[in-house]
């Protein structure tokens, strides 16, 4: 079954609070990097704009992962 890149790194992202890490930014980009041979590069740039953004803005209801997500990887 194949699964969109957009997706998988959605689902990533939304769950990295959650994950027990030392440098959850290298564990992010190294995992999808070796389990779905995504870009370092682009991983970085995704989860540096996620990281960038207000706690207030990716908590928010209305806030729309996927659709940044899409839009990070264009």
């Amino acid at each position: 079954m194949e699964q969109r890149i957009d997706v998988i790194i959605t689902n990533t992202l939304s769950n990295i609070y959650d994950w027990d890490s030392e440098d959850i930014r290298e564990e992010f980009i190294s995992f999808l990097n070796s389990e779905y041979a995504i870009d370092r590069e682009k991983l970085a740039v995704i989860y540096d704009s996620f990281e960038s953004l207000s706690p207030l803005v990716r908590d928010s209801v209305t806030f729309n992962l996927n659709d940044f997500v899409s839009k990070q990887l264009n």
